[in-house]
């Protein structure tokens, strides 16, 4: 039995079926649709991580060359250690996930990030 939210899309797709409009229709062009009619919002938290996606996307394309002449992302440590504080309490890594030079760091050493 579907639940409350899948009949409620359910209904949009079928209101879109109404109005007559051309069919077969990508879900993209019913999504288009139902927003533009108000049958559909997104809610607050949608918004929110669509906005913190393409962020994201965007920011993993900033490169620098480093003292190696390495290209390395701009962000990636920031990444790194925002991922491992939210999801590895305490973790052991690798050095060069978060140091573009590996250089002066112990590979035993672990790191413990405290939140």
């Amino acid at each position: 039995m579907a639940g409350f939210k899948t009949r409620q899309l359910q209904g949009i797709y079928k209101g879109y079926e109404a109005e007559g409009l051309p069919l077969p229709a990508s879900m993209n062009e019913v999504a288009q649709w139902a927003i533009q009619t108000g049958r559909w919002k997104a809610s607050a938290s949608i918004e929110v991580s669509v906005c913190a996606r393409e962020l994201s996307r965007a920011l993993r394309e900033e490169y620098i060359i480093d003292g190696a002449g390495r290209h390395v992302r701009v962000k990636h440590p920031v990444f790194v250690k925002l991922a491992l504080r939210e999801r590895l309490q305490p973790c052991w890594i690798r050095p060069w996930a978060v140091d573009s030079t590996g250089v002066g760091t112990s590979w035993e050493r672990p790191i413990i990030m405290s939140g």
